[in-house]
């Protein structure tokens, strides 16, 4: 790794969604959080938009994880996702 690269952050505590029936995952990191929301059958709404943003902007600033996980988590729990 060079100097230019950095470590992903990661959630103090992974969030388990189940987007499709029998398929529950852990999501530990912004980056996974960002992926999830972008291939998850909602994307609209202001939960879904707050969730994406947040979880992008985590992904190059360490001081937005916290905001990207309960955005995340409330994305999930809105829609039934939360496992």
């Amino acid at each position: 790794m060079n100097e230019e690269q950095s470590v992903q952050s990661c959630f103090e505590t992974p969030v388990r969604v189940a987007a499709r029936p029998g398929k529950v995952r852990e999501i530990a990191s912004p980056q996974q959080a960002f992926d999830f929301l972008r291939t998850c059958p909602v994307q609209e709404g202001p939960i879904y938009e707050s969730a994406l943003e947040a979880c992008f902007t985590a992904t190059y600033d360490d001081t937005a994880v916290e905001d990207a996980w309960r955005g995340l988590k409330a994305f999930a729990k809105a829609h039934g996702f939360l496992a």
